[in-house]
C-alpha cells in the first residue's frame, strides 16, 4: 500500500458519524502520514451540521474530506448513482490506493457500496469497517489475496497522543465527540470557585475528598449516619441556596480535615462554641453538595486522569450545551466525568445516594444522557457507593449501564487514590461496558 502517494476512499455514510472518524484516521495511520488521503462520501440522511463537524474535524487531522451532501433523494436508485459516480471518479487515478469504507453505513448502505465498487473498480481495494464493540477497524482487501493476509485489525485508539502521534495530529477528545451532534462542553463549577483568590483550589479539594473517601470505608456506620444528615440539611434548603447547621454530633471525626478545608474555601465556617459547622450552599451547589456526593465526583475524575498510560482528558462537572456559537446560555445537561477509550466516550455518573427511587431515576437520566451524546459510541457508567443490586441492577442492564459500586468501589478508590499508578478503577470500568471479544492476534 506505501508505494502509492494517494489514497482515494470513497464511504457512503447514513449512520453513525464518530465511526467514520475513527476509520479515517486508522487508515491514515496504516497508509503512512506521507500519503495524501481524500474521502469522497455520500452523506445521506444525516444532518448537515454533523456532515460538517465530521469534515472539520478530520480536515485539521490531515484527511481530506469532499461531501456530497444528499439533496433529498428520497430513491434508492437516485443515492447508487450518487456513490457509483465518486467510485467512477475515484477510479481514473490509476496510481493511487483505492478503499471503500462502510464504518458510517448501515446494513443496506454497506452492502449496496461493497457491490457498487466491485462492479466499479477492476484492480483491488481496501474495505475498512469500524467495530464499535472491539473498539478496532478491520482492513480487508477485495478480492481477497491467494496467499498473505486477507484481513488485517487496527487496534488504533482515536483518543490515544501514542496513536495520533504519527499523524502529527492531535488526539480526538469528549469536545470533539460531541461536537459532531452539535454539542460543546462547559466545565461547570458547583463551588463558585473558578477566579478565586485561594491557591491550591483543585489540591484542597482532593485532599478533602480522600478523607472523606476514608472515613466512609473506615467508620461505614458513623459515615452512613452523616450521610443521612446531609440529606436533611439538604432538602431544608431553599432552592436559591442559603446557610444550614450541621451539628457536631454529626460529624465523623475523620471528616475534621474535610470541613478545615471547606472554611479555607469560604465554603463553610464554625458555630460559636465549636458545636458544629454552618454550611453554605444550596442542594446542588457549594459545602453541602461536596460533602453530599461532589467528593466522589472528584476522587473518580481524579483518579481516572491518572490511570491512562499517555495523559488524555478527563472532564469533570462537564456540562453541555446545544451549538457552537452560543456562550451566554446554561449548559441543559452535565456529566460528572467523561472521557474516551479505544473509540468510546465514556459518560460516568457518580452517585452517594442511599434511596432507591432517586437511584432508579438517576438511570432513567443517564440513559437519555447517553443517546444525546451519540448512544453508538457512548458508554454510560454508573460508580455508586450503594450496591447496585435488584430493580437498580436490571435497569441498569435494560438500559445497557455498566456499574461499578458498593464496598468494592470504595476499596478500589481508597487503593487508586494512594497510587502513583492507579488503574483498578479504570479496570473495572472498562470490564463493566466490556462488548464482544477481541478480535485475533493480527494487528496493524
Amino acid at each position: 500500500m506505501k508505494e502509492a502517494r494517494t489514497a482515494r476512499v470513497v464511504a457512503w455514510a447514513d449512520r453513525t458519524p464518530a465511526a467514520l472518524v475513527v476509520s479515517a484516521l486508522a487508515f491514515r495511520q496504516l497508509v503512512g502520514a506521507d500519503v495524501k488521503v481524500t474521502y469522497g462520501v455520500l452523506a445521506s440522511g444525516l444532518r448537515l451540521d454533523i456532515v460538517e463537524g465530521v469534515k472539520r474535524l478530520l480536515e485539521e487531522r490531515g484527511v481530506v474530506f469532499d461531501v456530497t451532501a444528499d439533496p433529498g433523494w428520497e430513491r434508492t436508485e437516485e443515492r447508487e448513482r450518487g456513490v457509483a459516480a465518486l467510485l467512477e471518479e475515484a477510479s481514473r487515478d490509476a496510481t493511487c490506493t483505492l478503499a471503500l469504507d462502510i464504518s458510517g453505513a448501515g446494513p443496506e448502505a454497506a452492502t449496496v457500496s461493497l457491490d457498487l465498487a466491485r462492479k466499479a473498480w477492476r484492480r483491488p481495494f481496501q474495505v475498512v469497517s469500524f467495530d464499535a464493540g472491539r473498539g478496532t477497524v478491520r482492513i480487508a482487501r477485495d478480492p481477497a489475496p491467494r496467499r498473505g493476509l486477507a484481513v488485517q485489525f487496527a487496534r488504533f485508539d482515536a483518543g490515544d497522543p501514542a496513536d495520533t502521534a504519527p499523524l502529527h495530529a492531535a488526539p480526538v477528545g469528549p469536545g470533539d465527540l460531541l461536537g459532531l451532534y452539535g454539542l460543546r462542553l462547559i466545565p461547570e463549577d458547583p463551588y463558585g470557585l473558578t477566579g478565586g483568590n485561594t491557591p491550591g483550589t483543585d489540591e484542597i479539594l482532593w485532599k478533602a475528598s480522600c478523607r472523606i473517601l476514608d472515613t466512609a470505608v473506615t467508620s461505614p456506620a458513623r459515615f452512613t449516619r452523616f450521610r443521612a444528615a446531609l440529606a436533611a440539611l439538604s432538602h431544608a434548603l431553599p432552592p436559591e441556596g442559603g446557610e444550614a447547621a450541621l451539628e457536631g454530633r454529626d460529624l465523623p471525626e475523620g471528616i475534621q480535615p474535610a470541613m478545615e478545608a471547606m472554611q479555607r474555601l469560604g465554603l463553610a465556617s464554625p458555630r460559636g462554641g465549636g458545636t458544629g459547622w454552618i454550611l453554605r450552599g444550596a442542594h446542588d451547589r457549594g459545602a453541602v453538595f461536596f460533602l453530599r456526593g461532589g467528593w466522589l465526583e472528584i476522587v473518580v475524575a481524579g483518579v481516572l486522569s491518572r490511570s491512562f498510560d499517555t495523559p488524555r482528558p478527563v472532564e469533570r462537572n462537564a456540562g453541555t450545551l446545544w451549538g457552537r456559537t452560543r456562550t451566554n446560555s446554561s449548559p441543559y445537561a452535565e456529566a460528572d466525568a467523561v472521557f474516551t477509550l479505544k473509540n468510546r466516550l465514556f459518560v460516568i455518573s457518580c452517585k452517594n445516594d442511599f434511596v432507591d427511587d432517586n437511584l432508579l431515576r438517576h438511570a432513567d437520566r443517564l440513559r437519555a444522557l447517553a443517546a444525546e451524546y451519540g448512544e453508538t459510541s457512548v458508554s454510560p457508567v454508573l460508580v455508586s457507593t450503594r450496591a447496585v443490586e435488584g430493580a437498580l441492577e436490571k435497569r441498569c442492564r435494560a438500559y445497557e449501564i455498566g456499574h461499578v459500586s458498593g464496598p468494592g468501589l470504595l476499596s478500589i478508590l481508597l487503593e487508586d487514590s494512594a497510587s502513583e499508578s492507579p488503574r483498578k478503577l479504570l479496570d473495572a470500568i472498562w470490564a463493566a461496558c466490556s462488548g464482544p471479544p477481541m478480535p485475533g492476534t493480527n494487528t496493524v
